[in-house]
């Protein structure tokens, strides 16, 4: 099983995945991950490429990669501070605009866990076809 953090800011969801904890999806999964139906939900994927604030990338809900933007920041710094790491969280905060600095660390996001069977992880990562849902925590 696999656990993803998920964030609302400003009314977008973003899920973080760690790519530290295994490999990252390709398009299709990516996708697949993020649809309402078949997946958990998203609108942007936050992927944490290693343990430097530095090495974040961000998806949209298609599978192509955009711009790092601050809130997007803002959710990688929230899941790097729930694993203890607060230079890494100081660093992605220390990038943000100000304006948004200050709005969005004002009010907390809403948050949950999400854990993946392995089965639905094999296949969002092209291991294998399988129907099995994911389990919402």
């Amino acid at each position: 099983m696999r656990q993803l953090e998920k964030y609302v800011i400003s009314g977008v969801r973003y899920i973080v995945w760690d790519e530290m904890a295994g490999e990252m999806p390709e398009t299709a999964g990516c996708m697949r991950l993020m649809d309402a139906g078949d997946g958990i939900g998203g609108d942007r994927l936050v992927v944490i490429d290693g343990r430097n604030a530095k090495d974040v990338r961000v998806f949209d809900a298609k599978g192509r990669e955009t711009v790092l933007d601050d809130a997007a920041r803002y959710a990688a710094a929230l899941c790097f501070g729930k694993q203890g790491q607060a230079m890494q969280a100081a660093s992605l905060l220390n990038a943000m605009e100000r304006s948004s600095r200050v709005s969005l660390t004002g009010t907390e996001p809403e948050h949950c866990e999400v854990r993946l069977t392995e089965c639905f992880c094999r296949g969002i990562l092209g291991k294998t076809l399988c129907s099995a849902s994911v389990l919402a925590g």
